[in-house]
């Protein structure tokens, strides 16, 4: 046995080698294949093998991944023996990935409409990620574009977006985020104006109400007296 094969034996039993998969139910074993793979990466770089050849390394993949995935790999991927590592990866990644139903995930992208209280921002970047799966291939741009218009909750700012000639994706994202910014631009200015109303209405009835106060007081009471303007009163207002 080579050093090399001395070091990753060593390795092996000190890091231990992931846990092959277990394949009864296939249809369901993406995450478990996603864990695997995960495992799989830090126990080749803790066990000191990056520097091996690609195809060597797959050969310890497939030493790793347990006899259920050998026997899926041989018998119905059919790989070449001398593949490289990322090949192999690949190749499983592909298989055991879920398969996306283009009508399904289309079909819920066209229903797709911006919702009370959301802001422009998290609806575009809900269809952008929904149009993933959705098989537009280059004309992806152009169904997020008129998901856009027909999606916006704001009817003006839908109108807006249906008078722009050349209307692009990029081009109606800027127009929502403008109109959007804008109004609530707009909505805290109308709360700072209601504010300083308040605030002026409030200090005119406090001046009003100390200076009806101060006029019983100095002006008269019971004795006829005149108060000093600076004395304490000792009247209250219903005195007055």
């Amino acid at each position: 046995m080579s050093e090399d094969e001395k070091g990753v034996m060593t390795c092996a039993v000190e890091y231990k080698m992931p846990k092959g998969l277990n394949l009864d139910n296939i249809d369901n074993c993406y995450p478990q294949w996603q864990r695997f793979k995960q495992s799989f990466r830090t126990f080749i770089m803790a066990a000191g093998v990056e520097k091996f050849s690609e195809t060597r390394k797959a050969a310890i993949l497939l030493n790793c991944i347990g006899q259920q995935a050998q026997e899926l790999y041989f018998n119905v991927l059919k790989i070449d023996e001398k593949a490289k590592l990322e090949e192999v990866l690949d190749v499983f990644e592909n298989y055991f990935k879920p398969k996306q139903n283009d009508v399904i995930n289309t079909y819920n992208f066209n229903k797709r409409t911006q919702e009370e209280g959301e802001s422009f921002d998290a609806f575009y970047t809900a269809i952008r990620k929904m149009a993933e799966n959705c098989n537009f291939g280059d004309q992806k741009e152009r169904m997020i574009r008129d998901r856009i218009v027909i999606g916006v909750k704001e009817q003006r700012m839908q109108q807006k977006l249906l008078e722009v000639k050349d209307l692009t994706m990029n081009k109606a994202v800027d127009i929502c985020r403008s109109a959007e910014l804008s109004k609530e631009h707009l909505k805290t200015l109308a709360k700072s104006e209601v504010h300083a109303v308040q605030e002026s209405k409030s200090s005119r009835q406090h001046t009003s109400f100390e200076n009806r106060a101060n006029v019983g007081c100095y002006l008269t009471n019971e004795n006829k007296k005149v108060h000093n303007i600076n004395e304490p009163c000792q009247n209250s207002v219903h005195d007055l």
